[in-house]
Order: structure tokens, then C-alpha cells, then sequence
């Protein structure tokens, strides 16, 4: 896959192609010197964004737009009780060490990775040149560690049952009213007339929050989220302070992964299918997946006929067992139709 990214990348494309849109991404990613240069300057208008919050009541709009911070996350998935449709999720965020853990056990190992983390947030404060680092971190730390006490832990977070709790707008304005769901929705550009809170407890804490604590504070939280988001993506110091804690504190890692592994994930990330369709058109003719469309087939009729010959099974269920069979989605190689990248610039 890098080989052909670097290949389609070295040459000129039309504007608007999709291999001119594979290779720019790819090259902006491999552009250390670039980065070097410009330093935090792509963050800056984010950044104002967010100082631009004078009121609390402003939260709920901001929260909404915002695609770089956030006191929980928002995506659309499967509905887990009805698979024939799709349900909007709210699913607890906020907390950058993930499992709550972190933030409470008092072993040995745990205190040493909260200290590290309190002088990595400090540290990467001071490289974007923001003043009272020190303290700002210990912001940082007591916010993220209200959001986790109030979170479900990783095996918490395995109970199906307990993580879906669909209901209405109007009853997610009830649980959590200190946030304006409709103008966090307007701001979103969606308009959904319900949605499953995956952990209530940690949804309420955060509408809590967002009330109770101050302007400051919480810009503080979220700067940081901004910082902690976009450091991958800026300069190779930010970079190397951002892989010291999370890949060398946190996970045990001695070396980053290579630029051109990440540059290839970053086009993996942004234009996935697009790179599908040039690897298919290379090394997956049509052919082949006609032939393997007709095994497929070729299976199913059998396990029809199996169906249809078991002793064992009464008429119903086999009525069953057949709709099921042929509901089967089948997916090989890739897709009947491309996702459209044409609006992409």
C-alpha cells in the first residue's frame, strides 16, 4: 500500500482526482520541514474558537460544532435492539488516560503515570506557549478525574444491557438540562428525535459540569483536548514530547512508528476507499471477484438444500433459517459502489 500511495504521490494529477487527493494528503504528511516551520499556527483558529466562550450559556452551541473537544462523544452505529436501523450514540469522553483507573489506583505503577502525565500536560502547554502551564495542568488533571470518577470502568463498560438507554430529546433534556440539546443538535447540523445514552451517570456529571464549573476552567480542559488532539500533526518536538508519555510512559514503546507508516495511515484515515479502489483496480481485477461472487453463491444454494434436508428441523424454523440465509449480505474485495469523495478539497 505504500508503495502505491509513494508512487501516485511522486506524480502530477488533475485537480480534484482522487490520486491527487491521495498524494497531497500523503505528501503533507511526510512534510516534516513544513511542520517545523509552521509550527501551532494550524491550531491558532481552533484555538480562538474556543476563547471566543464569554457565557456558559454558549457551551451548548460550542460543544456541538466543536470537532477538536468535547465532555463526551457522539456517533451513529447500528441500533442494538433493531439492527434494520441506525441510532445516534452518546458515549462518555472527556478523559485522555481512557480507563478510569488511571485516575484513582493508588499502586505504585498508577501514581508514577498520573505524575507523568501531570508534567506531560505541563510540558505540552509550555510548547504551545501558554502561560500558568503548572497550574493549568493541575486544572487539566482534577476535570478529567471528575468526568472518570463518574464513568463506567472497561469491564462496566462490556454489559451491553447496561451501556443502551434509548430515549427521546425531550427526555434527554430532562436527565441532563443544563445543556441546550437543541441548539447542540443545530449546531451539529443533525436533527435526531432520539438517541441511546451509552452511561447516563457520566452524561449527567458532564452537563454538571459544564454548569458549575468556571468559564476558565473549562477552556482550560478544553484547550488541552485541542493540544492533546492535534499533537501528532504538528512539530517534530510536540510530536516526540506527545509519543515520550502515551507511546513510552503509557504503552512501553522505545521508538515511534515511522513517518511513512503514519503518512500512510493519514490517507488510510481520510480517503480510505479511495486508496481501496487503486489497490483493487491493481491487484484485484473484476474477474476475480466474479469468481468468488459465484463461489458464494454457489455455497449458499448448498446450505439451502442442507437446511431443507435436516430431519431434526420443523417446518418453521427451516422457513427461519432459510430468511436468515437469504438476508446474508454478501462483501467481497470491495464494494459495488465507491464512496464519492468529490466534495473532499
Amino acid at each position: 500500500v505504500n508503495g502505491l500511495i509513494a508512487d501516485i504521490a511522486a506524480k502530477q494529477h488533475p485537480m480534484g482526482s482522487i490520486p491527487q487527493k491521495i498524494g497531497d494528503v500523503y505528501n503533507l504528511s511526510m512534510d516534516i520541514q513544513r511542520r517545523n516551520t509552521e509550527g501551532i499556527t494550524p491550531v491558532l483558529p481552533v484555538l480562538a474558537e474556543l476563547d471566543a466562550v464569554t457565557d456558559k450559556s454558549q457551551w451548548s452551541a460550542a460543544l456541538g460544532k466543536a470537532m477538536d473537544y468535547s465532555l463526551w462523544a457522539m456517533y451513529v452505529d447500528a441500533d442494538a435492539m433493531n439492527s434494520s436501523m441506525n441510532i445516534l450514540n452518546a458515549y462518555q469522553a472527556g478523559f485522555a488516560l481512557g480507563e478510569k483507573s488511571y485516575y484513582f489506583d493508588q499502586d505504585e505503577h498508577t501514581q508514577h503515570i498520573r505524575a507523568e502525565y501531570l508534567l506531560h500536560i505541563e510540558k505540552m502547554f509550555t510548547l504551545f506557549g501558554i502561560d500558568n502551564a503548572a497550574d493549568k495542568a493541575a486544572t487539566v488533571l482534577r476535570l478529567e478525574t471528575r468526568l472518570a470518577d463518574a464513568a463506567f470502568s472497561n469491564v462496566e463498560l462490556r454489559d451491553p444491557v447496561a451501556n443502551y438507554n434509548k430515549m427521546s430529546i425531550e427526555e434527554l433534556q430532562q436527565l441532563v438540562p443544563q445543556v441546550d440539546w437543541a441548539s447542540y443538535f443545530s449546531a451539529m447540523n443533525i436533527a435526531p428525535d432520539s438517541l441511546s445514552v451509552g452511561q447516563i451517570r457520566h452524561l449527567q456529571e458532564a452537563g454538571k459540569m459544564l454548569a458549575e464549573e468556571s468559564i476558565e476552567d473549562m477552556k482550560t480542559l478544553f484547550q488541552w483536548q485541542i493540544i492533546d488532539g492535534s499533537a501528532s500533526f504538528l512539530t517534530e518536538e510536540i510530536f516526540m514530547q506527545n509519543f515520550e508519555f502515551y507511546g513510552r510512559t503509557l504503552s512501553g514503546r522505545q521508538e515511534p512508528t515511522p513517518l511513512w507508516k503514519r503518512a500512510v495511515g493519514m490517507v488510510n484515515g481520510t480517503l480510505g476507499e479511495a486508496v481501496g479502489q487503486m489497490y483493487v483496480a491493481q491487484y484485484f481485477p473484476e474477474e476475480n471477484k466474479e469468481r468468488m461472487l459465484e463461489l458464494v453463491k454457489n455455497l449458499q444454494i448448498a446450505l439451502g438444500e442442507r437446511i431443507q434436508a435436516l430431519e431434526w428441523m420443523s417446518d418453521e424454523t427451516k422457513a427461519k433459517a432459510l430468511d436468515k440465509l437469504n438476508t446474508f449480505t454478501v462483501k467481497i474485495g470491495y464494494p459495488d459502489k465507491w464512496r464519492d469523495y468529490t466534495a473532499l478539497e
